[in-house]
């Protein structure tokens, strides 16, 4: 049985296109650095009044937003922190973005992240 390799997704449907990027947040889940819009597609920003959540705003609208994804860097070899935010999950999609909300480990409550933490995000979109 022949593997696959390295294709991309246009091949398997010309009208999709996968964008993404990454994110590093500081202390109080600010933003320190994250890929610029030309390189991923998008811009995030931190949600005000809404703990834990981040706004990816797509570079423009799409026909279709077919998925999205986030995940989260831990701590090199120390323990994933139970008492702040460490499972990304996903809101609010639409052909414009996403939210992407972090909660804690222990009681899926909304939290903010840890400083240094790194999360990677991503979008499967239809571009017609």
């Amino acid at each position: 049985m022949a593997v696959r390799r390295g294709f991309l997704v246009e091949a398997l449907n010309p009208s999709y296109r996968i964008i993404g990027g990454n994110v590093v947040i500081t202390a109080a889940g600010a933003i320190s650095s994250q890929d610029t819009a030309k390189q991923s597609g998008a811009t995030v920003t931190k949600t005000a009044a809404k703990t834990g959540r981040y706004s990816v705003l797509f570079d423009r609208t799409y026909k279709r937003v077919v998925s999205t994804g986030s995940s989260m860097f831990g701590p090199a070899d120390a323990a994933f922190p139970t008492t702040t935010g460490a499972s990304p999950k996903q809101r609010n999609r639409a052909t414009t973005g996403f939210d992407i909300q972090f909660v804690r480990e222990d009681t899926q409550a909304d939290a903010e992240p840890a400083s240094g933490t790194s999360f990677d995000w991503w979008a499967v979109v239809a571009l017609n």
